[in-house]
């Protein structure tokens, strides 16, 4: 059969990709691009292209990432409904 694991002697150096090799021509900055990363992150282990400690600081940095994109996006929610609950609060006084 095929074997998709990569050979021994890559996963004891520190694997270095191009920035052509990565997923996309700039940082991730999307939930979407984080998505593609980590499949990237995913598939570059399991070739050997990265090492694992690689893929792990990598993940590290795309799950605090994501979790960031995630609490702007819902700090921007929570202020547009305080702005639409105060103006319902003001019509309704009114």
């Amino acid at each position: 059969g095929i074997s998709l694991s990569a050979p021994r002697h890559t996963l004891n150096r520190r694997a270095q990709v191009t920035p052509d090799q990565l997923p996309t021509r700039r940082p991730p900055k999307t939930v979407d691009d984080v998505v593609r990363w980590s499949s990237w992150a995913g598939w570059a282990v399991t070739v050997g292209m990265i090492d694992p400690a690689t893929c792990r600081e990598l993940n590290r940095s795309l799950t605090t990432l994501k979790d960031s994109l995630n609490k702007r996006d819902l700090l921007r929610r929570i202020k547009d409904l305080e702005g639409k609950l105060k103006q319902l609060e003001a019509a309704r006084a009114a």
